[in-house]
């Protein structure tokens, strides 16, 4: 069975309260703040606009889409984006604050968020947060705060049971510190920038993550989008002595998640024992398979067997994902010919039938309009 470093309870439970002690010397400086109303504001810079309430969420859920406007609905989509559609692909240019032209300030606000409402604008932040209230706002930031060694578990940003209405967006996430090479030694980075399985809604919008272990956890109600996710530093402390090590993802769930959306994001995981970009693991003691996924228009690349995990262990008591609509994704070459070493996307106890069979009766999943990155179709005959 798959392993991985916060695949216990104990590690969903343990968040981040350490501080840092750098600011930003690298503020691009100028620009009009975007702002929001809501309770508990922090603000960098002028206001203006409103802020979701609860910043959309995905599938079914509806919600409306943040500060950028549009309705999040349907199918989770959302309004004015400000990266280049497709065949374009964001990077750093449209992501996390700089391309925002805010210059940052010191955030002074508590590690953990408990009043619902509050919008942190505008902020060089220093310490993990928690967010303990519904309705949170965090754009025009950066979220850089101590990690751990291999043994402590660490998040830049941790959601709390059932917390819905998250919203992060024009935010960059990393470790405070970077090393200078990651394949050794055991540097204190965080485990992943964001933990999301406790929550119960949240939406990411051109938010920049790197220099983590591995990559965020998703929980149920999620939309991402416009975001470049990389997962670039997770070093085996143990020198390749054979001792379990986790297994890095650039995003992923380890079961019982439903109702997500990953539109429009370069996911990209090129770490040191990396397992996949996208892993959904439909483990038991997690709740089981996940339901109701759209992973559309994405760039996909890993640098690990396969760029996908999608599968399930029967041995193990495992049932097969459902409802995952998988479309117009380009699998990439930047690490290898077939996006993985292996294949891009494995499906142990692949069936084509109930694949493409409706749910409840089959797996109910959708696979189209995939294609390689020189432009040619993957089929679902490729798998």
């Amino acid at each position: 069975m798959r392993s991985l470093a916060t695949a216990s309870l104990a590690a969903i439970t343990a968040y981040c309260v350490a501080c840092g002690s750098s600011t930003d010397a690298r503020s691009p400086g100028g620009g009009a703040g975007q702002g929001g109303t809501g309770g508990g504001t922090i603000d960098g810079g002028s206001t203006g606009g409103t802020a979701s309430s609860t910043g959309g969420t995905a599938g079914s859920t509806g919600g409306s889409a943040g500060s950028t406007g549009g309705t999040a609905g349907g199918d989770g989509s959302a309004g004015t984006s400000g990266c280049p559609p497709l065949p374009a692909f964001p990077d750093e240019n449209c992501t996390g604050y700089r391309h925002t032209g805010v210059t940052l300030t010191p955030y002074s606000g508590a590690a953990t968020i408990t009043e619902p409402g509050t919008i942190i604008d505008g902020k060089d932040i220093t310490s993990c947060l928690r967010i303990e209230a519904n309705d949170v706002v965090i754009r025009r930031s950066w979220v850089r705060c101590a990690g751990g060694r291999e043994s402590t578990t660490t998040y830049g940003i941790a959601a709390g049971e059932g917390i819905t209405g998250l919203v992060v967006e024009d935010t960059e996430i990393s470790s405070a510190e970077v090393p200078s090479d990651c394949r050794v030694g055991d540097p204190p980075l965080l485990t992943r920038p964001m933990l999301l399985g406790p929550a119960n809604g949240a939406r990411l919008t051109r938010v920049h993550a790197h220099h983590t272990r591995s990559g965020i956890n998703l929980g149920s109600n999620v939309v991402i989008e416009d975001s470049l996710l990389l997962t670039n530093c997770n070093p085996d402390p143990h020198g390749g002595s054979g001792e379990d090590w986790q297994h890095s993802t650039a995003i992923g769930a380890l079961g019982g998640t439903s109702h997500v959306v990953l539109r429009h994001n370069v996911l990209d995981n090129g770490a040191e024992n990396a397992s996949s970009s996208i892993s959904f693991y439909p483990q038991t003691n997690f709740g089981g398979p996940n339901d109701d996924v759209t992973i559309d228009g994405n760039l996909i690349n890993a640098d690990a067997v396969y760029c996908a995990y999608l599968g399930y262990t029967p041995s193990e008591g495992e049932r097969p994902n459902t409802r995952f609509r998988i479309t117009n994704n380009v699998w990439g070459a930047k690490y290898h010919a077939d996006c993985g070493s292996g294949a891009p996307v494995t499906y142990a106890s692949f069936d084509l039938a109930s694949f493409n069979a409706a749910y409840p009766g089959g797996w109910g999943n959708v696979w189209s309009g995939n294609t390689w990155r020189n432009g040619e179709p993957y089929e679902l005959s490729d798998l």
